[in-house]
């Protein structure tokens, strides 16, 4: 299986640090649609919280009192799962966001927001997925072939459950301004395309504080600066969770003709291995590395691709 991308994007740094470099908007909409959870948005386009209303859900919209998570991004609301107590146990909490399509082009939506984590590394985690009409089948947003880029968030705090899940996990208690860029082709003018967030817990009480949201935004854009390469139509990393022996070849050798430089780092971010000028099809021992999650950094001439890789011992 290809390994699973999380992020496609040209000059890594800019992006992180600056992400008004990636994008502007489309000049045919300029419209800039928010939700602040404060009850002042109300536009049509303004994207919607709809809570999943099971009784064991955790996620509620108001002022949140906690230790870590103890006012909201701008106040007075915002969403998290609950406002006082730490998060339970064995849970499984849903909240979907939901936007109107707008103008139909080759442009990127990007949706956005503000956000914290506190959680067990590694055992609780953050879910998040995308559905489109017709069929509305939701995919992880680190996996979908509709998602340009991803972006803001601290690669620390990207994770694999037990279950196979892409998540965040573990703590940022400083507030990041995640972004997620779709591919327009997601949408046309008057579908409603969703994105899922869904808490995991697993059955170890713990006396963590959870994910809190916050200002959540959509705007039409295209992209600027960045070179967004489809990265699955130019490489392959397979198989993923690897044991022995990781692969990358490359897809496209009439444009490609070998990796300029591969990178590899651990979920701390703490580069591990480098490679330059290496042939189009690359096998890399994994004997080295302990099992975890890691990702490969990808230069091919001006661009750079980003894959999500698993290495599992048995």
């Amino acid at each position: 299986m290809a390994g699973k991308l999380y992020l496609v994007m040209k000059k890594l740094y800019l992006l992180l640090l600056a992400p008004f470099l990636l994008l502007r908007p489309y000049s045919g909409f300029s419209q800039f649609y928010s939700q602040n959870l404060d009850g002042g948005d109300t536009l049509v386009y303004s994207p919607e919280i709809a809570i999943d209303p099971a009784s064991d859900n955790t996620w509620i919209i108001g002022t949140p009192a906690k230790s870590i998570f103890s006012a909201a991004y701008s106040s007075p609301n915002g969403i998290v799962t609950n406002l006082k107590r730490p998060y339970p146990s064995d849970n499984r909490s849903v909240f979907e966001l939901n936007f109107m399509g707008t103008y139909s082009s080759s442009s990127i939506y990007a949706v956005q927001w503000m956000q914290k984590l506190d959680m067990t590394q590694g055992e609780d985690g953050a879910l998040i997925e995308i559905a489109s009409a017709p069929d509305y089948e939701y995919e992880n947003i680190f996996t979908s072939e509709d998602v340009a880029a991803v972006f803001g968030y601290d690669p620390v705090n990207l994770d694999t459950l037990s279950t196979g899940e892409i998540v965040f996990s573990g703590q940022d208690t400083a507030w990041k301004n995640v972004w997620l860029c779709m591919w327009f082709s997601v949408m046309s003018r008057g579908d409603t395309a969703k994105v899922r967030f869904t808490f995991i817990s697993d059955s170890n009480p713990e006396q963590k504080e959870g994910w809190l949201m916050d200002d959540f935004a959509a705007q039409v854009a295209v992209p600027h600066t960045l070179n967004m390469l489809k990265a699955r139509q130019f490489v392959q990393v397979y198989p993923s969770p690897a044991d022995e022996v990781l692969t990358l070849e490359l897809l496209d050798k009439a444009r490609f003709s070998q990796f300029d430089e591969i990178r590899l780092f651990d979920v701390r971010g703490i580069q591990v291995g480098v490679w330059e000028n290496v042939p189009g099809k690359f096998t890399l021992p994994t004997d080295k590395f302990p099992t975890g999650s890691y990702y490969f950094r990808i230069r091919l001439e001006d661009n750079e691709l980003v894959f999500y890789q698993r290495i599992s011992h048995p």
